[in-house]
């Protein structure tokens, strides 16, 4: 799981009882440098997702799986909504 957040970095670690590793990690927790990955935010059962095209770019960026993760996002989601 990847999540963008608001709060502090420490308090989120704590509240979730997260620890940090140093490969293989499970969650991974960013602090973004500008509000703009909020902008489009849709909420499922109580749960705020980022918008489908924050997500194909956080993908785009990641090698392998997720660049292939980012061209099936675009071609089931994003093109259908053009």
């Amino acid at each position: 799981m990847m999540a963008y957040v608001k709060n502090p970095m420490d308090e989120m670690i704590a509240s979730l009882g997260l620890k940090e590793v140093a490969s293989g990690a499970n969650v991974t927790l960013l602090e973004p440098y500008d509000w703009g990955v909020f902008y489009g935010v849709e909420v499922e059962e109580g749960i705020r997702l980022a918008s489908p095209v924050q997500v194909y770019l956080d993908l785009k960026g990641l090698r392998g799986l997720g660049e292939e993760a980012a061209g099936k996002l675009f071609d089931e989601v994003i093109r259908p909504q053009w």
